[in-house]
């Protein structure tokens, strides 16, 4: 089994991700008008991808026939409390804000309806004079915070350049197809922005700011009926632990790729539309220039993959094309692809004048014209990591149904239903029925000295002590008996049971004890390793171990078959330029490692290791954790990583794209974790054996939902007149 790691300080790195709130309750409020107050990695750097959009909230609206009354309802919630946990999904899931958003006023204005929102953000910034901690921060700041509409009753336009729901609001910011996977609705939705730099022509990439509080922003509803709300927003900070009050905000890649706004002026501009300065019925030869503004964050930035500076980008965003299409007047939509002027920042933005004439002689009247703005980086590939919206529903909070008066020291556990087995330096051998988890309880106990590890299989436990083997028959789980020990073993740190041999890392490297039977147990062969042996996994007929050096953790495999010809094959060095590697757990050729950094400042992680061929294992991804990492169980593409008062579950069912799931917190240290039927079984060490349900993924889950494109779109009016 897996066993526990070395004592070193702590040091915690924060990650770069970005998603929403989450929960389920429902705060609907009546609003009486007018007026009322309340209502993808890369590698060795200071951040890990993935870097999208996100859901910061969802709401449903209902906006009765009268005008009288407005529903706003959360769809997602959840309480708010301290937290270790550093990177941006985690905190805009674990501490959500359903109470951030709220509606000021509703009113009339130009036939539309106007409701005014405030929003606040769920964080107060930090103190700098106070230490950083869960909450003491500033690294969570957020960007581009825009609220999405999507109508229940209302029927999309169809274009050529595709469907938009033209007719919902009025007066947006444009219209994005960013939650097309999310909703399985191609169509093209409004959307307004929260900040929008381009009024006061100062770019801070539309920074929603911690200890933001009741920031008023419009919205305009083209009819009344039931909607639903989706604020998605960007998060570009990376803070280590010590620079939590002073962060790092990589903008502009974490914004938006495409444009954050379209501005489309007609040819008459803001004069009346007349014969001259506008197309009319009998001229199908002139061309009127449409004057398209677009405000883009990523225009001209450096494009570095290696991210060396806040300011690069991971791939180049310029804008591609801008097309108009006025149904019925032209052939096809008239496209450009080179602006007159600007920059496209708030206070210069790009500005494309596109040429169209009345081709077909479309008689007078008015017609609802569509700009699309396209970007030149296309998802999904090849950043099919990095071009993803993010979407997260927490699940069923995962309490300790253990006993609360187990407050003994466990090291280790082995959980073989119907019984799981456990060590404890204070407490020797424990037996404890699990065959109903929600009521463990404590069967027998053996007094041994400083037990360190056990494996269990059939009818007998395997736990080893300091220099010794003891094999115990369980066969009778009230009545444990000691029937036959293996002496002279140096300092035991870890054993693992498999096919009738026991495998143990000691401090010289592998033995391979022959338990069969088990009376006559004794060691038949053993193989030294580079390093000095912490844990080890045997699966497949290898036997994968980690391993220290100096200050260097690595991965060393041994071929364990047949386990009387055993040999060594590899070393590969997991961290530099120092840490340790401590639990580890291997899993169809891969190796999932708990790796600590000990360098100042640095972040421990879960490396996952490609371990095909065994002579050369590539590490194909880290996952940031955030306390002590040192357990690790893997079942079902999930990863259970116990820590220092937390036990990570991460995805790791894609391995570009593994990521942490949600986390629990629990007291002290997690010297192991077994996953067994349903339940995870923690050897913590203070209370004891821990005892969670599993974690399975809701329905919907960590979702990540590829955007379809990089678009912006717009509408306007395009007049045509009598001639």
């Amino acid at each position: 089994m897996k066993k526990h790691y070395l004592s070193f300080s702590a040091f915690i790195f924060a990650i770069l991700i970005i998603t929403g709130c989450s929960g389920g309750s429902s705060n609907s409020i009546n609003v009486s008008m007018p007026f009322i107050d309340d209502y993808p990695q890369i590698a060795n750097s200071d951040f890990e991808s993935p870097e999208f959009p996100a859901l910061f909230g969802a709401y449903s609206l209902n906006i009765s026939p009268d005008l009288q009354n407005v529903e706003l309802n959360p769809l997602r919630s959840s309480a708010i409390g301290e937290s270790w946990l550093v990177n941006g999904m985690m905190y805009f899931t674990v501490t959500p804000c359903s109470t951030c958003l709220k509606i000021k006023s509703i009113a009339l204005d130009s036939g539309n309806v106007k409701l005014t929102f405030s929003i606040t953000h769920p964080f107060k910034p930090g103190n700098t004079s106070l230490p950083p901690s869960g909450t003491n921060r500033l690294d969570l700041n957020i960007f581009d915070v825009a609220m999405i509409i999507v109508p229940s009753d209302i029927i999309p336009t169809t274009y050529s350049l595709g469907q938009i729901y033209t007719t919902a609001c009025a007066n947006q910011a444009g219209f994005t197809r960013e939650l097309a996977n999310l909703i399985g609705n191609p169509a093209a939705f409004p959307y307004f922005l929260v900040i929008d730099d381009s009024t006061t022509g100062i770019s801070t990439y539309n920074k929603f700011a911690m200890g933001t509080t009741n920031k008023l922003f419009d919205v305009w509803f083209s009819d009344i009926g039931t909607y639903k709300l989706f604020l998605t927003m960007g998060y570009g900070a990376s803070a280590k632990k010590a620079q939590r009050l002073n962060p790092k905000y990589y903008n502009p890649e974490f914004n938006r790729k495409s444009a954050w706004r379209v501005d489309v002026t007609p040819p008459e501009g803001v004069d009346p539309p007349s014969l001259g300065n506008t197309w009319d019925d009998s001229d199908t030869t002139t061309e009127y220039f449409v004057t398209v503004d677009v405000y883009d964050w990523q225009i001209g930035a450096t494009v570095n993959t290696a991210m060396a500076n806040t300011t690069d980008i991971y791939a180049a965003s310029d804008v591609a094309s801008v097309s108009v299409e006025i149904p019925g007047m032209t052939a096809s939509p008239v496209v450009v692809t080179s602006p007159t002027t600007g920059t496209g920042k708030p206070n210069d933005p790009l500005v494309f004048s596109v040429p169209v004439a009345n081709a077909n002689g479309l008689p007078p009247g008015e017609y609802t014209g569509l700009v699309k703005v396209l970007d030149e980086r296309v998802p999904p590939n090849p950043y099919t990591d990095r071009d993803y919206l993010i979407d997260f529903v927490l699940p069923t909070e995962l309490v300790n149904v253990a006993p609360p008066s187990w407050t003994f020291a466990a090291d280790d556990v082995c959980a073989k239903s119907p019984y799981a087995y456990v060590t404890a330096e204070s407490g020797g051998f424990r037996v404890i029925n699990i065959s109903n988890p929600l009521a463990a309880y404590e069967v027998s106990s053996l007094s041994m000295t400083g037990p360190t590890c056990v494996d269990a299989s059939g009818n007998y436990a395997y736990a080893c002590d300091a220099s010794s083997l003891s094999i115990i028959d369980v066969s009778s789980p009230s009545t444990p008996l000691v029937i036959k020990q293996v002496p002279s073993l140096n300092s035991p740190r870890d054993i693992s049971v498999v096919n009738g041999y026991a495998y143990v890392a000691t401090q010289g490297g592998v033995l391979i004890i022959d338990i069969d039977p088990p009376l006559s147990a004794s060691v038949k062969n053993g193989v030294s390793v580079g390093g000095e042996p912490m844990q080890l996994s045997v699966s497949n007929g290898y036997a994968y171990l980690t391993t220290a050096m100096g200050s260097s953790a690595f991965l060393e495999i041994v071929s364990v078959d047949p386990p009387l010809d055993a040999y060594w094959i590899s070393q590969t060095n997991l961290v530099l330029p120092a840490g340790y590697a401590n639990g580890i757990c291997a899993s169809n050729y891969f190796a999932y490692i708990a790796v600590r950094r000990t360098l100042a400042g640095d972040q421990d992680f879960l490396a996952i290791v490609d371990c095909d061929p065994p002579e050369t294992p590539l590490v194909m991804k880290l996952v940031d954790l955030y306390e002590l990492g040192g357990c690790v169980d893997v079942v079902g593409g999930l990863a259970y990583v116990g820590s220092y008062h937390l036990v990570h579950i991460v995805d790791v069912s894609k391995v570009s794209s593994a990521h942490i799931m949600a986390t629990i917190s629990t007291p002290g240290f997690n010297n192991d974790i077994d996953a067994e039927s349903g339940y995870l079984y923690v050897a913590n060490d203070t209370k004891g054996l821990m005892i969670y349900p599993q974690y399975i993924p809701p329905s919907g889950g960590l979702m990540n939902y590829v955007i379809p494109e990089y678009a912006t779109y717009q509408i306007f009016t395009a007049t045509v007149v009598d001639g």
